[in-house]
């Protein structure tokens, strides 16, 4: 019984069929693996998006003086008085301004190129280029408030540059 021979075709059609069995799991682990990176990468995607569209309901800067004065990428209101001026109607109503009320517009021009860099990621755009231009839009606030500060009774906080500041550290280091 013991010393009988033993059949090389039944051994190898026993042998490949552990080997199958086993590369079969190890597809059926990867496709779950893939699977699940894609739905996790789809996630990501999204929050990155609705990240990046923040900007535009978050105040870029907050002016107290007797009134609160919000200031955001489309326009600035007073909620007190329920006042709206449009970043349009501000810059066609204007001409002359002081340098750091110019950095309003810069900052929209830079923030919506970084949006639309962000959007060419797809087509291999650089993520640098993104940050960059989140930074640039940062700086920009920055010396805004800066200027919108100045005078008794006057603060003016700069919530669009920590915010955008923490945009780019996302897109540079986002994979």
């Amino acid at each position: 019984m013991g010393d009988e021979p033993r059949d090389e075709s039944v051994s190898t059609a026993i042998d490949g069929d552990s080997d199958r069995a086993t590369s079969d799991d190890d597809d059926r682990a990867s496709a779950s693996a893939t699977a699940g990176r894609d739905r996790s990468t789809t996630g990501n995607a999204f929050g990155w998006w609705l990240a990046l569209l923040s900007p535009l309901v978050v105040p870029w800067v907050v002016v107290t003086t007797t009134a609160r004065t919000l200031v955001f990428p489309w326009g600035m209101t007073t909620p007190a008085t329920g006042s709206l001026t449009t970043l349009p109607a501000y810059v066609g109503a204007t001409s002359g301004l002081p340098t750091h009320l110019e950095m309003w517009p810069l900052a929209v021009v830079c923030y919506v190129l970084g949006v639309v860099w962000a959007g060419g990621a797809r087509y291999g755009a650089d993520r640098r280029v993104t940050a960059g231009l989140f930074v640039l839009a940062a700086i920009a606030i920055a010396w805004l408030a800066s200027g919108l500060g100045v005078g008794p009774q006057r603060q003016a906080i700069p919530l669009g540059s920590i915010h955008l500041l923490a945009l780019a550290t996302w897109a540079y280091v986002r994979a």
